[in-house]
């Protein structure tokens, strides 16, 4: 469990507080982040600071180091920081370096060395509060290419310097760079949703508020290896997704017409990494005087207090996810969830 005495609270929101009960403990999302004036030049300056050195000549601090697929897999398990690629090719060794700005991942054709000074293709991943915000601002910059891509991240570049496309995505703390020799790969490889962490963990996981669709959902339930949950699909509805650095993941219903983000007070689902759930969820409940305790369909639990029926704890046997479902009724959120429609995402 997380920190003691609060739950969902979404992006942004203020108004929509949920149970502080002492029998459960957790921490939602933080506040949208605040743009400060000069963050357009900040963004123009990030660009401008880098269109004269690819990638290709950057050992930097380190000298560079070849590795296997497994070598590399290993590495970016030690590593303080995720590192970002565009997956693994068939045959080829992954040179390592690094810099004071970041950390740099070379694909190596067959043959080529570590160090070798030719233009290969080249990820950089750059520590950088606010990426997103700031590429946002600035793609309207008069020599910025910018679109939006899969996962609600946008992709930029320079129209003078197009070999290099630079990837952020919303709540992450990092700014990922493509570099090839020709543009047009470059461009396709930053925008075809293949740049990820080359080790998917909660920390390269954080991201929103972010729109996505069903389809997107799904492949967010597969990668994180545990189930998410949300209510099932509905008709002119937003779907506001949150991931937070310790792992926990937030689905948001917002109605037609409502921006992602906006401060009003929607239904949330809340799934939470938890081991022998069920088991916490059952002996936390116990122990609370007025929480109020039902089983549900498929041999689940459901607890909430009797000053918080807005927030409703669930968990079942055998799956290690504990699931907060908040919504502003404190009559429909318990029944909501004993009609069996919070589901796992699928």
């Amino acid at each position: 469990m997380a920190e003691k005495g609060e739950s969902i609270q979404t992006p942004g929101q203020r108004g929509a507080r949920p149970a502080r009960s002492r029998s459960y403990r957790r921490v939602g999302p933080t506040a949208i982040i605040a743009l400060a004036a000069l963050v357009g030049l900040a963004a123009w300056l990030v660009i401008e600071s880098r269109k004269d050195s690819s990638p290709k000549s950057s050992s930097g601090n380190t000298e560079p180091v070849a590795l296997s697929l497994s070598g590399l897999r290993k590495f970016a398990g030690t590593s303080s920081q995720p590192i970002y690629w565009v997956g693994p090719r068939r045959g080829r060794l992954y040179e390592i370096s690094r810099n004071s700005r970041g950390t740099y991942l070379r694909y190596l054709p067959t043959g080529v060395k570590a160090g070798d000074p030719r233009a290969l293709l080249t990820i950089g991943t750059y520590p950088y509060q606010n990426a997103y915000a700031v590429a946002k601002t600035g793609r309207k910059g008069p020599d910025t290419v910018a679109q939006d891509i899969g996962g609600g991240g946008i992709a930029t570049y320079n129209k003078k310097h197009p070999t290099n496309v630079y990837v952020a995505y919303p709540g992450s703390a990092y700014q990922v760079e493509v570099y090839h020799p020709d543009p047009a790969v470059a461009h396709r490889l930053a925008t075809s949703g293949t740049v990820q962490p080359v080790l998917k963990t909660a920390q390269s996981l954080a991201r929103g508020p972010v729109a996505v669709s069903p389809a997107e959902l799904r492949s967010l339930a597969t990668s994180l290896g545990h189930p998410i949950y949300w209510a099932g699909p509905r008709p002119k509805t937003t779907y506001e997704l949150w991931q937070t650095a310790r792992g926990y993941t937030y689905i948001r219903y917002l109605p037609s017409g409502v921006a992602v983000g906006d401060k009003g007070s929607y239904m949330i689902v809340g799934s939470y990494p938890m081991k022998n759930a069920f088991k916490v969820t059952r002996d936390s409940s116990a122990k609370g005087k007025s929480t109020i305790t039902r089983r549900i369909p498929d041999g689940g639990i459901a607890a909430y207090t009797k000053k918080h029926g807005t927030n409703v704890y669930v968990a079942y046997p055998g799956v290690d996810v504990q699931i907060e479902v908040y919504d502003p009724s404190a009559r429909l959120t318990p029944r909501l969830v004993a009609s069996g429609q919070i589901v796992p995402v699928r």
